[in-house]
C-alpha cells in the first residue's frame, strides 16, 4: 500500500517529489547513484546475489547489511567474490557491506577495546535480543532461532555451517587485527526448554 506514494508523505512530512516503488525496473529508470540494500537474505541468498550483480553491472553502487560474510571479504566464498568483483568491474561500481552484528559491535569494537588491556586471555562477545511482534521478527524468532520447536531442532542460527558463514568472518577479522593465527573454528550450542507452556506472537512455546 506504500507503493507509488511520496516519501515525504510516508514519514508525515510535506511531499518531496520522490516516490516509492516495488518495481526494480522503475527504480533503475531513475538512474540511482547508490542502492541501499537492506532486504533479508533468509531463504533468498541466491536472489540477493542476483540483485547485487544486476545493480552493480548497471553502474550503481551498493551499500548493504544483508550479507554478513561480505563484511570480511577474505572469509567469503571465492565463487561469490569472483562474481561480485566481475560485476563491479563491468559496471565500474562498488559494494560496501557493513552492519552491527556482524559488523561494528562484534568485529571492530572488541579490537578497539583490546587496546585498553595489557594482557588478553580471551575475547567473549555476547548477543542478547528481544524479538517483538511484527516485521521480520516472527520469522527470526521462530524459523531462525527456533522458539517453540523441539529442543533437539538444529535451526539455521545454530547450524555449524550457518554460524561459520555468518560469524566466522568476525573471528578471522579479530584474529587478523590482533596478529593471531586461527587453527580452527569450533561451534557448539545448548537449547533451553521453556519451564511452562505459553502463547507468544500467535504461536505456542
Amino acid at each position: 500500500e506504500k507503493a507509488g506514494r511520496d516519501v515525504g508523505e510516508l514519514v508525515g512530512a510535506a511531499p518531496i517529489g520522490v516516490s516509492t516503488t516495488t518495481d526494480l525496473d522503475e527504480a533503475f529508470a531513475a538512474r540511482p547513484d547508490v542502492v541501499a540494500y537492506f532486504a533479508t537474505t533468509h531463504g533468498r541468498l541466491k536472489a540477493t546475489l542476483n540483485d547485487f550483480v544486476r545493480i552493480l553491472e548497471g553502474g550503481t553502487h551498493i551499500v548493504t547489511t544483508s550479507i554478513g560474510a561480505l563484511i570480511h571479504p577474505p572469509s567469503a566464498r571465492p565463487d561469490v567474490l569472483e562474481r561480485l568483483n566481475a560485476a563491479c568491474a563491468a559496471g565500474n561500481s562498488s559494494l560496501f557491506a557493513t552492519g552491527i552484528d556482524p559488523g561494528f559491535f562484534s568485529d571492530y569494537l572488541p579490537v578497539v577495546l583490546s587496546g585498553c588491556a595489557r594482557r588478553l586471555d580471551g575475547i567473549r562477545i555476547f548477543e542478547m535480543a528481544t524479538y517483538e511482534s511484527g516485521g521480520q521478527s516472527d520469522s527470526v524468532a521462530f524459523d531462525q532461532v527456533g522458539f517453540g520447536l523441539p529442543v533437539d531442532t538444529i535451526t539455521p542460527l545454530v547450524h555449524p555451517d550457518g554460524l561459520k558463514a555468518a560469524w566466522g568472518g568476525v573471528l578471522l577479522m579479530i584474529a587478523g587485527q590482533l596478529g593471531v593465527t586461527v587453527d580452527e573454528i569450533v561451534s557448539s550450542h545448548e537449547m533451553l526448554p521453556a519451564p511452562e507452556t505459553f502463547p507468544y506472537q500467535g504461536r505456542v512455546i
